[in-house]
């Protein structure tokens, strides 16, 4: 059957949110491999995010298989049954599946391909027209491709894939869940923004986040040459964690809540490196920095602040290159295009990750033990404890949670062993902030020069605002 009759037709779903859900009690006992229905995550949010039951999805079209999922990882959209990230093993395929057979273990793309427009034969499937409505339909310009999570589900025991032959990947059986279950999305993000930023042998290279993709880019910027590495967050795991990415004396991390001795980030790199970084990359999620931004956030000025992004343009040498492969959702006030375009720096949108264009190259350096991605997992659920996981996962987004269902194997040797979600409730890290006056308020770590040095900036860009808006500034 043809999935598509032209080239903007949207790959249809007619079953993930017509058919009915019974919501499942968790000490039931659950449906053995004959039943006709399955454990899946539902709920328009993640506070309202229950376990149900819900049919095993058959084959809709020729090219579609349906998996047994074996993991999945921590994530919530809006609507039905949740979760961009899973491999598993092949139930059933399409008679139209070439590559793909029965009893194959597969990794699931997180952005879906059509395998025929221009940008799919590229193996760019992020920036597919044809798949399923992304994000980017909502903002201006052109839309991007859809996540595989809408409206397709990666939090259940069964899903379906189409077009399997372009969506899935096969994972030879040397290749643990473990290392194999991030190729879905997190490993190629972090490969493409290095890749797309032209890192190379001998670069100085800045990276601001250091969350899951964050630590990747940077043991992927020391596979690619860089000679030193600053690693700026303010989570104290992260940055111990950062410092073991690479060989010792390559990476430096700096804690930007903690610089006593200097105002700021940009103070700093430009003491440690006076002509400026060849590279920096923004992972991180735009967060704002100041009160300036903070009330601009609040008042729905801006939906990003220009915070992270301006500390990189300043800190980037002459011709330098920005990479941006962070959560930014709209606009940003008080960007510093003018640094920009006085220096010439090369500032890239690294965009949503052509997933299909870099998971065969990944899995070969997995294989041959060159890059090892089980060091992300920092606990291991049982798909029940999802709903009871979110509301924790979501104070520490930085957690790469492995998710488990009846059909996983052992854990890894090395890895973390199953734990609940009561367990999880006693993770450390920071608290996301829940408030506009929350943050106002909220006091540093330790005190140092930043409180004036972050009044200075808020009563100067206040003086630029007022300006501007009465026509007299610049």
């Amino acid at each position: 059957m043809q999935t598509f009759s032209n080239d903007y037709e949207p790959i249809a779903d007619t079953t993930s949110e017509t058919q009915p859900m019974v919501v499942f009690d968790n000490e039931q006992e659950a449906p053995d491999t004959h039943s006709t229905k399955c454990k899946a995550i539902s709920g328009s949010t993640m506070y309202d995010a229950r376990v149900v039951l819900r049919d095993i999805p058959d084959l809709l079209n020729d090219g579609d298989v349906v998996l047994r999922v074996t993991s999945t990882t921590a994530s919530m959209k809006s609507g039905s049954v949740v979760g961009h990230e899973c491999m598993g093993i092949i139930d059933k395929a399409g008679s139209a599946v070439k590559a793909l057979k029965e009893g194959d273990r597969v990794v699931v793309s997180s952005h879906l391909s059509c395998d025929h427009c221009r940008f799919c034969k590229r193996k760019v499937a992020s920036m597919c027209d044809r798949a399923t409505t992304g994000t980017g339909q909502q903002m201006p310009g052109h839309k991007a491709s859809g996540i595989f999570s809408r409206p397709f589900s990666g939090h259940a025991e069964y899903i379906r894939v189409p077009l399997a032959d372009a969506n899935c990947l096969k994972i030879p059986d040397e290749v643990p869940d473990e290392k194999a279950l991030f190729l879905s999305e997190l490993l190629p993000a972090a490969y493409h923004c290095v890749k797309d930023t032209g890192v190379k042998e001998g670069d100085i290279v800045g990276i601001w986040g250091l969350g899951p993709v964050g630590q990747c880019a940077l043991r992927w910027a020391a596979l690619a040459g860089a000679k030193r590495i600053y690693a700026i967050d303010k989570v104290d795991s992260r940055l111990q964690l950062a410092r073991k990415g690479a060989k010792p004396g390559i990476v430096q991390t700096i804690h930007f809540e903690q610089l006593d001795e200097l105002d700021d980030v940009v103070e700093y790199l430009v003491a440690k490196c006076p002509e400026g970084l060849d590279v920096a990359i923004d992972c991180t999620s735009h967060d704002p920095k100041s009160l300036l931004s903070n009330a601009s956030k609040a008042l729905k000025l801006e939906t990003d602040s220009s915070n992270v992004i301006n500390e990189c343009i300043k800190s980037v040498r002459k011709m330098g290159r920005i990479g941006v492969v962070s959560n930014a959702t709209g606009s940003m006030n008080q960007l510093n295009i003018g640094t920009i375009l006085e220096k010439g720096i090369r500032l890239t949108g690294n965009g949503t990750c052509p997933v299909q264009l870099y998971w065969e190259e990944i899995l070969k350096k997995i294989v041959t033990n060159e890059f090892d991605p089980s060091f992300l997992i920092s606990q291991r659920v049982r798909l029940e404890d999802f709903p009871d996981l979110y509301p924790v996962w979501a104070r520490n987004p930085g957690e790469k949670i492995f998710g488990m269902t009846r059909f996983s194997p052992a854990p890894l040797a090395g890895t973390p062993e199953l734990t609940s979600a009561q367990e999880l409730q006693h993770l450390p890290g920071g608290r996301r902030r829940s408030s506009f006056l929350g943050t106002m308020f909220e006091q540093p770590r330790q005190p140092s020069r930043r409180r004036s040095s972050v009044l200075s900036s808020v009563l100067t860009e206040g003086r630029m605002l007022i300006d501007r808006a009465m026509g007299t500034g610049a």
